[in-house]
């Protein structure tokens, strides 16, 4: 299978499926699954405990309604995330700052690279950037634990929308959470998403326009006029690079070093390339022709950007 296809089924299965694309079935879905225990409970026999053999906070939850103990466990787990990000990597904006080190953590396959070599065995300088890759990936987990708890995943749209927002971005982020139907454009959302990410000069943010853009092959997130042609996976291959190019330009060029998602793919596709940077690799895989469309992309990535 394409290894862009399968990181774009992780990225779609990951993050971005409880961000984006839950919306209000996982609603529907929390209800029911409330009803049914409610129903459950209903059924069972009542036992009146002795006097005083309840703890205070046993009563003070018996006593509470259902919304109102919903209401706290939300509260809990956005005092949890905020004391998590105390140290920001990406943003002062709670919501962006979350959104960026979910990216990020998405690059790690959910904590679990090994389905990178379904198709064959690494060897030794393969193997080199998948142990890197899988130290960055257990030092962001511990740094961030609600990262790698997939409990938490199914209500972190929720938490999400509890964030105060203080950029155009957070609020796009925030206004995007909830599809109608469950479903998101995805070209429209990466269009409008890119020139906001750009601004805030955050790479993460940059990476998912351009991953969930390029979902569908003939997807493009620029005028055709620009880039001629019917050629769609080179196309889609100099766009990504071109935004990947940006990328490089912020928070240290995270997205662009040796264990990135970008050069973990071309190390696994060609051995040469492992150890390489983005940089690097650039000069050595990329023709004079194809630079120049690149640099036209670049050219006309950055005009999107608002003053």
């Amino acid at each position: 299978m394409d290894r862009k296809i399968k990181w774009l089924l992780v990225i779609l299965a990951g993050a971005f499926v409880f961000w984006f694309l839950y919306g209000q079935d996982k609603a529907k879905k929390t209800t029911t699954v409330n009803n049914n225990d409610s129903l459950k409970t209903s059924k069972q026999p009542q036992v009146t405990p002795k006097p005083d053999t309840l703890s205070q906070s046993e009563r003070v939850s018996s006593s509470q309604p259902d919304s109102e103990v919903q209401s706290q466990s939300v509260d809990e787990k956005l005092e949890q995330w905020l004391v998590q990000i105390q140290d920001r990597r990406y943003s002062e904006d709670p919501t962006v700052e979350v959104s960026s080190l979910a990216m990020e953590f998405e690059s790690c396959g959910n904590n679990n690279n090994d389905w990178l070599f379904t198709d064959k065995e690494p060897n030794e300088k393969q193997l080199q950037i998948k142990n890197l890759m899988d130290k960055h990936c257990k030092q962001l987990s511990a740094d961030y634990p609600l990262l790698g708890n997939k409990e938490n995943h199914p209500g972190l749209q929720i938490i999400l929308h509890q964030f105060s927002t203080s950029t155009a971005l957070g609020d796009y982020l925030q206004a995007n959470q909830f599809a109608t139907g469950g479903r998101l454009h995805t070209l429209e959302f990466s269009k409008g998403l890119l020139p906001l990410a750009l601004k805030e000069k955050n790479a993460q943010m940059i990476n998912m326009a351009e991953w969930i853009s390029s979902f569908h092959i003939k997807n493009r997130l620029f005028e055709e006029q620009l880039i001629k042609g019917e050629h769609y996976e080179y196309l889609r291959s100099i766009q990504s690079i071109a935004l990947t190019g940006l990328s490089c330009e912020f928070q240290d060029g995270i997205t662009c070093s040796p264990s990135s998602r970008f050069m973990q793919d071309k190390c696994f596709d060609e051995e040469k390339f492992c150890g390489l940077d983005f940089k690097q690799w650039y000069q050595q895989a990329v023709s004079p022709g194809m630079d120049a469309d690149i640099q036209i992309l670049k050219t006309y990535f950055q005009g999107l950007v608002q003053p």
